[in-house]
């Protein structure tokens, strides 16, 4: 019996213990044993409720435990990921060692606002948790919370809401303590920062002063700027925020001088080094870290906490790329042994060290806590070092230049003597080297007068002269040159090299080098030379050697002339006297035979017209009526070809209805179109109106009908439509003839190749009327294409100014 009572005393106190340990972790913390002299953390597992609040009188039914010291941010809840903004409870019960006494709660910051019950009383309401994400007030107050517990075990339940920063929940861990204890610890670290500012702050404006007095200084300037942003920025960081003990805030404010402090000492401290040490430090990165810097602040100042918040992690990636880089321009510093250059390294490593702990410290990769401090104020401390030492140096150098100029007065006298004679003697010899310049300078002038003339005829000719030596290396080049290309001697250089055998030349220029080098002759070729703006200049050259008295090869001189003019008048003689041979050929070809047709039938009706019928006589004269309109025609568009060849084309645009001069033109092919037994198909809206010349726009119609006439066979059908198409009219006739190979096609409107085919029924042709045509559209700032296939038929496409956007 007594060993089943030991067994299950046993067993009573397993279960014990484990609920104890149990409790300890998950929603419990036992502080029986705890001396309240001291912080205790309040570490563990809390209750934690996502999404809403909960009051200590309801129950909670399967809870979720969370550490503190953390934002909620990514906390994995059910099946969901808890994010930066919306509403949790936080719950956990304290077992405390005695009632009747003072507590103090040290909850650090809670973002962004709550309300803190000690079991069903509620104690503190920073803000207003209680409320929709409109409606919400943030707020920060970092004072310790009292409260005196009527029980030993105690609950407490914190309300937590946020909707604007970009973390949210219980960032530090929550600590406990005797209520005058946890008041004293927060006071003292709040007394020490105001001690650490009004020390930062009293060199800071030390330096100011240095900056007033002497403005060369501008180290003194940014040390001033960046650490008054430093020594601001203790009051508006950290666990207490010790800047809300002395004045009246809006949370949102808060946070953005606690961003822009952060924000505009990295790139100020940059540039102090900048200043301190200017050989050393890139100006490029000086330039890109202070418009970082005002790009990031001026994000702060205009944008909400919920945007700019989320700015921060960049910023501290920036922060250590900094940090980096200065430790490169250290470097630097000491391997050239630059005075002060290690007492700036030890306190640098003291602040970049704390910097990287603070930036680490947010992420959690150590426990909270800000060092930044301490770094700052020995930093402070190290670089008023470096500069009273600079400032000491600089007044023994001041001591060592006075001992040297109290020297200078007592023995003025002698110095001034010896120097005296020294001048005379220099004086004499100067004297003698002046009259041998003198005499030097007379040769030179006469030498430059003639080098002048010569210089004036070479620079402003208009031909381009470029002098190489030997070898081919280009050594000068003349106005001339410079004008024809564009190029300076520094740009051909540039952009072809030093060699007259790159500059653009031809092909052979090497050969023809070498020839001039050999013969010891000139040379003239023709070559095509780009120029500066791309255009292709034709030049002729005329690469001349330059002899010594010796008769061997110094220079070479490439003189080119442009001669684009002269191969425009050899193009435009040679198209005249193709003009003037197609003008024979038609003349004697072309007007022979329809002459002879018309000699022909007036000879047969002369012979026989006692012998001819009614009938066969009206179809002698239907012939010569159709032989005559083809002459008529044929005479048209040569005497209209002559002009446009002499440039003696006038227009007169005017405005027209295209459908009366399309029905103008169709009434003179009215027989052509019977005989044929061809089928017209219109579509020209009455409204089209052209802005064109009369004349030279019913040539084109007329050539472009007479040409589907022609090469259209019986019983097809012929098609003229007209469509508005923006500022222009477009025109279209097209056939079902015999079509135009793709061969062809490129020689229809050339004047340089005369294209000319028989028709359907062996009808002649000069090649003349589609040449006509182009030009009149050309002058009537039109267009025309054609397409065809062999078998299918063709389609000219012409396209006119409308007259509605005249």
């Amino acid at each position: 019996m007594k060993h089943i009572k030991h067994i299950l005393l046993a067993s009573y106190l397993v279960l014990i213990a484990s609920a104890n340990s149990f409790a300890g972790s998950y929603g419990v913390a036992d502080l029986f044993e705890w001396n309240p002299e001291s912080f205790h953390t309040l570490t563990g597992k809390w209750v934690f409720v996502p999404g809403k609040h909960v009051f200590p009188t309801d129950t909670i039914s399967n809870p979720y435990f969370i550490n503190t010291g953390k934002p909620w941010n990514n906390v994995g809840v059910a099946d969901s990921i808890m994010g930066k903004s919306g509403y949790a409870t936080y719950s956990i019960d304290i077992i405390l060692p005695e009632t009747g006494i003072t507590y103090g709660l040290d909850l650090g910051s809670v973002s962004s606002a709550y309300a803190l019950y000690v079991d069903r009383k509620l104690i503190k309401k920073v803000g207003n948790p209680y409320g929709t994400a409109e409606t919400y007030e943030p707020a920060f107050n970092t004072q310790i919370v009292k409260f005196v517990p009527e029980h030993r075990r105690v609950k407490l339940t914190i309300h937590v809401t946020n909707f604007e920063y970009s973390r949210g929940g219980m960032w530090h861990d929550v600590r406990i303590a005797k209520g005058a204890y946890a008041e004293k610890k927060r006071q003292n670290k709040v007394n020490f920062i105001f001690i650490l500012f009004g020390g930062i702050l009293v060199m800071s404006l030390y330096h100011a002063g240095l900056y007033v007095l002497r403005r060369k200084e501008e180290s003194s300037l940014f040390f001033f700027l960046w650490t008054f942003a430093a020594a601001f920025r203790l009051f508006f960081s950290g666990r207490y925020f010790p800047a809300m003990d002395i004045m009246e805030l809006s949370w949102h404010w808060l946070l953005k001088i606690e961003y822009l402090t952060f924000y505009l000492s990295i790139p100020l401290f940059i540039k102090f080094v900048a200043e301190l040490f200017p050989k050393y430090v890139d100006k490029i990165i000086v330039r890109f870290a202070l418009i970082f810097g005002v790009i990031s602040s001026l994000i702060v100042v205009a944008t909400p906490v919920s945007f700019f918040t989320h700015t921060v992690l960049a910023y501290q990636i920036f922060t250590m790329a900094g940090i980096l880089y200065m430790f490169v321009v250290l470097y630097r510093i000491l391997s050239m042994h630059e005075r002060g250059g290690k007492s700036f390294l030890l306190g640098f490593i003291v602040l970049a060290i704390t910097v990287i702990h603070d930036i680490l410290s947010t992420h959690y990769v150590f426990p909270n806590g800000s060092w930044i401090a301490t770094g700052l104020l020995f930093f402070v401390a190290s670089q008023a070092y470096l500069l009273a030492s600079r400032f000491t140096a600089t007044f023994s150098r001041a001591e060592v230049l006075s001992s040297q100029l109290n020297y200078m007065n007592l023995h003025l006298e002698k110095i001034v003597d010896e120097r005296t004679e020294k001048l005379q003697h220099a004086n004499e010899e100067l004297q003698e080297k002046n009259q041998e310049v003198s005499r030097q300078s007379d040769q030179m002038t006469i030498m430059n007068k003639e080098l002048r003339k010569l210089s004036v005829a070479a620079s402003e000719t208009d031909n381009a002269i470029i002098i190489t030596n030997k070898n081919g290396e280009i050594e000068w080049v003349n106005r001339g040159f410079e004008r024809l290309y564009g190029y300076s001697l520094g740009e051909l250089h540039q952009r072809f090299g030093n060699n007259l055998k790159k500059a653009g030349r031809g092909k052979n220029i090497e050969s023809l080098i070498k020839q001039v080098a050999e013969t010891r002759k000139s040379v003239n070729y023709e070559s095509t030379v780009e120029a500066h703006d791309g255009s292709k200049i034709q030049v002729q050259t005329t690469l001349s050697p330059i002899l010594d008295a010796n008769n061997e090869l110094i220079y070479l001189v490439a003189i080119d002339t442009d001669i684009r003019k002269l191969k425009k008048i050899e193009r435009e003689l040679k198209k005249s006297n193709n003009a003037k041979n197609k003008l024979f050929s038609i003349i004697a070809h072309d007007l022979r035979s329809p002459f002879n047709s018309l000699l022909g039938l007036t000879e047969l009706m002369l012979v026989r017209y006692k012998e001819l019928t009614s009938e066969e006589l009206l179809q002698f004269l239907k012939d010569l009526n159709d032989v005559s309109q083809k002459t008529y025609y044929l005479l048209l568009n040569l005497l209209e070809w002559s002009r446009t060849q002499r440039d003696k084309i006038e227009t007169n645009p005017q405005k027209h209805n295209l459908a009366e001069l399309v029905d103008d033109t169709l009434g003179l092919f009215t027989t052509s179109f019977e005989d044929k037994k061809l089928t017209l198909k219109k579509d020209v809206a009455d409204d089209l109106y052209i802005f064109v010349d009369f004349q030279s726009f019913n040539t084109v119609m007329r050539n472009l009908v007479s040409n589907a006439i022609k090469f259209t066979p019986r019983n097809k059908n012929i098609y003229i439509s007209a469509r508005q198409s923006g500022a222009f009219v477009e025109i279209e006739v097209r056939d079902e003839g015999i079509g135009i190979s793709k061969d062809n096609l490129k020689h229809l409107f050339s004047t340089e190749e005369n294209y000319s085919t028989e028709g359907t029924e062996q009808e002649k042709g000069t090649g003349l009327g589609l040449m006509l045509c182009k030009s009149f559209i050309e002058e009537n700032e039109g267009t025309i294409d054609v397409e065809s296939k062999v078998g299918f038929g063709t389609t000219f496409r012409i396209r006119v100014p409308s007259a509605s956007w005249s």
